[in-house]
């Protein structure tokens, strides 16, 4: 009986994962593709190998942007609890990066749209998280990515591909420069 049990368990473990591992796969091939702007933080780490901590235009959400409860309860934004669900309304034309059109508690009727958890916030700016904030590469590409930012002394934006899917689950899959 114990033997079950512990086999059980660890067969609930493995689906989990799976189930984990599978939706983002299913989001990568058939989600809805997006570049969104966003600048380079860190292109190296030596525990975690070559990687790239992000932060995008949309993560800085002013007051303007905010619809429903989200705007109408909230005096500050320092009232509102860190962690909060959120969904981020976008447009984007399929040649620039997307834009964020709103934000707020509830998933917008129609769309595009990515989920999101609020951070602090300062100076009437509202931070969100995505979940897309680290971008992990082969070995080596890193240096690349570093030296490719500057061209004749000029930083250049980077935007990630993003796969949306259709409940607003966002997963990185590639990058390009933005034209000049």
């Amino acid at each position: 009986m114990r033997t079950k049990l512990i086999i059980g368990i660890a067969a609930m473990q493995v689906l989990v994962l799976a189930y984990m591992a599978g939706e983002r796969e299913w989001v990568v091939r058939r989600g809805r593709t997006i570049y969104l702007r966003t600048a380079p933080i860190e292109p190296r780490d030596a525990m975690r190998g070559d990687y790239v901590r992000l932060t995008y235009e949309i993560s800085r959400v002013p007051r303007a942007l905010c619809l429903g409860r989200l705007a109408a309860t909230n005096q500050t934004f320092e009232t509102l609890p860190r962690d909060t669900k959120v969904y981020a309304a976008l447009r984007e034309d399929g040649l620039g990066p997307g834009e964020l059109v709103s934000l707020s508690l509830a998933p917008p009727a129609d769309g595009l749209f990515v989920r999101g958890r609020t951070e602090q916030s300062w100076g009437g700016n509202l931070q969100v998280r995505y979940g897309l904030e680290a971008f992990f590469m082969e070995q080596g590409k890193g240096v690349e990515l570093e030296e490719g930012r500057s061209r004749d002394g000029i930083q250049v934006p980077l935007e990630m591909q993003v796969a949306v899917s259709p409940g607003g689950l966002a997963v990185l899959k590639d990058y390009r420069w933005s034209a000049l």
